[in-house]
């Protein structure tokens, strides 16, 4: 009966060790040498498609950038409130299935920061895309009195303030422009029309929506 024992299978426990010896073996005697590259440029490149595709469904693609300048500290719930009330009335334009709004807050507290709030301003009003603006009393007078916002109306939910559209026109696009170089002034002047159409079709759209406005 002791000779039959002698002779008994090998313990399981001892197969799977051997098992896992012979996978470690291969991960780093072959796999591991003849594929290291390969596998760490793998796994480098997955990562950038993971935080591309994070990114995309993270990110915001604004349908509307609304500018809301006032004098005092910055207000933070009221533009809250005044991005609410810009998405119930705005209208989607298409990049998304609903109205994202993002609202700017220029706050002007006196001192350097009055100066360095108006300067941006300023930068927005050139800006073409920035059509929508809420002012409090003071900007807007302003603003008025050096030929901006002509046609700003008050907003009755929110006593104080004027909303009101930009009417900076689409500029040119020219060929002379370094960044503008590579193309001719003939395919420039049709992109520029393109903008134009594009601009004056979103103007319309928000002068329509903030007409609703009270």
């Amino acid at each position: 009966m002791d000779n039959e024992k002698d002779m008994s299978p090998v313990n399981n426990s001892n197969d799977e060790l051997g098992r896992m010896e012979k996978i470690e073996n291969w991960l780093t005697n072959t796999f591991w040498f003849h594929y290291k590259w390969y596998f760490i440029i793998g796994v480098f490149l997955l990562s950038l498609l993971i935080m591309a595709a994070v990114g995309l469904v993270t990110s915001v693609s604004y349908d509307w950038t609304v500018v809301y300048a006032h004098n005092g500290a910055a207000d933070s719930a009221r533009a809250e409130e005044i991005r609410e009330l810009m998405e119930s009335l705005l209208p989607e334009t298409g990049k998304n299935r609903r109205v994202d709004v993002e609202v700017v807050e220029l706050s002007r507290d006196g001192g350097v920061m009055e100066s360095y709030g108006e300067n941006l301003l300023y930068s927005h009003l050139n800006d073409q895309n920035t059509m929508i603006y809420i002012l409090d009393e003071e900007n807007y007078h302003i603003f008025s009195e050096l030929g901006y916002f002509a046609d700003a109306v008050a907003v009755s939910a929110m006593p104080g303030l004027y909303c009101t559209t930009n009417d900076s026109p689409v500029k040119p696009l020219d060929a002379e422009s370094p960044e503008y170089a590579d193309y001719s002034q003939e395919f420039l002047d049709d992109v520029y029309l393109e903008y134009v159409a594009e601009h004056e079709e979103l103007l319309a759209k928000a002068r329509e929506a903030l007409s609703h406005i009270n």
